[in-house]
């Protein structure tokens, strides 16, 4: 008889590869937000499901796993040469196309502006994220070092997808929303 943990790792590894599936989609048809949206909901529930079957080992394994899979798409995408794994090309579009400030001092105010949300915005959202998530995993008092060093390896890729996610945000006014209102929600929830 199969173990439940054996088939909640299944269900992890068919999430994670349908997740990255799902973006990888999204990445290339850029007018789906559906499947940029339900590929993070995946592999979220593959994290999950990950943590169930083998807790913090269960993530650690579907982690490797889904970066072996990123590596696959990537290189399938090269070698195929359609299309190219390149986000400039996608970015020519005139429906993607930022419409240019008119002003050299508006210009260089966006991209200080840009350059704010993404580094130390983005940082406290991390932060606020992670100690949300540290609130909620120490419960016991003898693995608050265990705890404390997985909230901060968490913190530390929070940052760089966050940075990442708010850049690929193409309207700056929407990317300051997003950047303002995921902090006060981080905010709120670690320290409330």
């Amino acid at each position: 008889m199969i173990q439940p943990a054996v088939i909640t790792a299944g269900l992890s590894l068919a999430a994670i590869a349908a997740g990255l599936f799902l973006l990888f989609y999204a990445w290339k048809h850029r007018s789906k937000p559906v499947a940029l949206g339900a590929g993070w909901a995946l592999i979220a529930a593959a994290l999950i499901a990950a943590f169930i079957a083998n807790a913090d080992r269960g993530i650690a394994q579907i982690i490797v796993i889904a970066m072996c899979l990123t590596g696959v798409f990537f290189a399938a995408s090269i070698l195929s040469g359609l299309p190219r794994a390149d986000y400039a090309v996608g970015r020519n579009r005139k429906t993607d196309a930022l419409p240019a400030p008119t002003s050299p001092v508006r210009k260089n105010l966006a991209r200080v502006w840009t350059f704010i949300l993404t580094g130390p915005v983005a940082g406290i959202i991390a932060l606020f994220a992670a100690a949300t998530m540290f609130r909620v995993i120490n419960r016991t008092p003898d693995q608050i070092a265990t705890h404390g060093v997985l909230a901060i390896v968490t913190a530390v890729v929070l940052w760089g997808v966050i940075s990442v996610l708010l850049l690929m945000e193409a309207k700056l006014m929407r990317r300051t929303l997003f950047a303002v209102s995921g902090a006060a929600i981080f905010a709120i929830t670690a320290w409330v």
